[in-house]
């Protein structure tokens, strides 16, 4: 019953022929006189001017890492970028927002804007690191 349900939802209408044997479908006919056609407010030239534009292409994680953590060598941010990409653990050196350092051993780091979000096994809880207060990266 679902099945023939579904069927006329879809505009098809059912029906046995005479005496038993396969059931055939007939799509329902749509009276195209009731209503007016679309018109489109696109320009043509204008839709094949953008579609011509190349895609600005989004930067990678190691990109967005050495943007925001400018401070980081070379090596360093590839670690972290690492770490975020196949979720390996890695160790920090993070200063807080009162000056405090602190070295952390962090997992499943997952980039958010400005902030790596991660497990940190210091404080067996998830955590915030702002990306320009992370001073150092190194193998956990």
């Amino acid at each position: 019953m679902d099945t023939l349900a579904a069927l006329r939802a879809a505009g098809y209408q059912p029906a046995r022929d005479a005496g038993p044997g396969p059931v055939r479908l007939h799509r329902a006919r749509v009276d195209h006189q009731r209503r007016p056609a679309a018109r489109s407010t696109v320009d043509p030239g204008e839709l094949a001017a953008r579609l011509l534009v190349p895609q600005q292409r989004r930067p990678d994680t190691l990109e967005l890492i050495r943007q925001r953590a400018p401070q980081l060598r070379p090596e360093q941010a590839q670690l972290l970028a690492t770490a975020v990409e196949d979720g390996s653990p890695v160790w920090i050196r993070y200063v807080d927002a009162g000056g405090r350092a602190s070295e952390r051993v962090i997992d499943n780091a997952q980039l958010s804007g400005g902030n790596i979000d991660a497990w940190c096994r210091l404080r067996r809880d998830d955590r915030a690191f702002t990306l320009d207060k992370i001073v150092a990266v190194a193998p956990a």
